[in-house]
């Protein structure tokens, strides 16, 4: 999928990764394109799936959460139905901002 982009698209989207809040016309300007096309390519980015969606990062220590725990995860079993399940578990799970699946020794990364 990654072969229909090309270095502006992945210029656009280093750009976005670092500020997601810039303005079109800022975002032209760095990647030296004038504004109707970067907002073109930033929609068609957005319809193939390239971004999903847009977020804040928020400062933990301000919200009196200022501490970060990585916690691993080994499941008894293990198969497609099993990890659907266990992921599901996991997102209703306020605290856990990101779940990862890994090799090696466990199975997950919360």
């Amino acid at each position: 999928m990654a072969e229909t982009l090309d270095k502006t698209d992945l210029q656009i989207l280093r750009v976005l990764q670092e500020n997601a809040r810039i303005t079109i016309k800022e975002l032209a300007f760095k990647v030296h394109l004038s504004t109707t096309p970067v907002f073109d390519r930033m929609r068609r980015l957005e319809q193939e799936g390239y971004i999903r969606r847009y977020t804040a990062e928020v400062d933990a220590e301000k919200l009196g959460q200022g501490f970060l725990v990585f916690c691993s995860v080994k499941l008894r079993r293990m198969g497609r139905e099993i990890a659907e399940d266990f992921v599901g578990k996991v997102k209703d799970i306020p605290e856990v901002a990101e779940c990862y699946n890994i090799s090696g020794e466990y199975d997950y990364l919360l």
